[in-house]
């Protein structure tokens, strides 16, 4: 059963006395500007909530839920997220560099300008997600689903990309460099309509599916 929190305050007193926030109910709550260390997120409900610039430093949101929240600007040090649930979740400007995001679900979010830096989104669920600008250096997205998002301007550079589903993804203006591509999918006989490394055509490397 979820405790349900009424309150910043009484978020404030749980975790300050280092109890974890595991299947607490913080719906609603404007948590701007926290600093969150340690503190462990199991089954917790974070729906409708306000945590802009919050700060996550060595914390476990696994199998955190979250529907139509704020969380533009949250920096993540040492963050697990495996299998936690996000839909309609503003994340403009978020740092989850070196975060672990396996098999967690982020479906029409909005992951804009954010720096994923060697995250692991190994079959993370990003479809219709708007991903603008948006930093993939190192990332694995293995088995991602990026079906029907949107990835105009975003820089994939050493990332891997083996067996994603890109089938109706925005790809303008995007850039890859030293990706792994194999099994990937992809409508189109020229899947990059962006920039991408001189000497190679992409289309001849990507393999082509006209079913679904």
């Amino acid at each position: 059963m979820l405790q349900r929190f009424e309150d910043p305050q009484s978020v404030l007193e749980k975790f300050g006395k280092g109890n974890s926030l595991d299947n607490a109910d913080l719906s609603f709550l404007d948590l701007a500007g926290l600093h969150f260390k340690g503190i462990s997120f199991h089954h917790t409900l974070l729906s409708g909530s306000r945590l802009v610039d919050v700060i996550f430093e060595d914390c476990d949101l696994s199998n955190l839920w979250v529907q139509n929240a704020d969380f533009s600007g949250v920096q993540c040090k040492g963050l697990n997220m495996v299998g936690a649930f996000f839909q309609k979740v503003k994340l403009v400007g978020a740092c989850l560099d070196h975060a672990n995001l396996k098999t967690a679900q982020m479906l029409l979010c909005d992951l804009s300008q954010a720096s994923c830096r060697h995250t692991d989104l190994s079959q993370a669920q990003l479809l219709g997600t708007v991903m603008h600008m948006t930093d993939f250096t190192n990332a694995n997205l293995f088995q991602a689903n990026m079906r029907e998002a949107d990835v105009e301007g975003a820089k994939f550079i050493n990332t891997n990309l083996r067996e994603a589903d890109m089938r109706k993804t925005t790809l303008l203006s995007a850039e890859f460099r030293h990706v792994v591509t194999d099994g990937v999918l992809h409508y189109g006989k020229s899947p990059w309509s962006g920039q991408s490394v001189p000497e190679k055509d992409w289309y001849l490397e990507m393999p082509i599916f006209d079913g679904e």
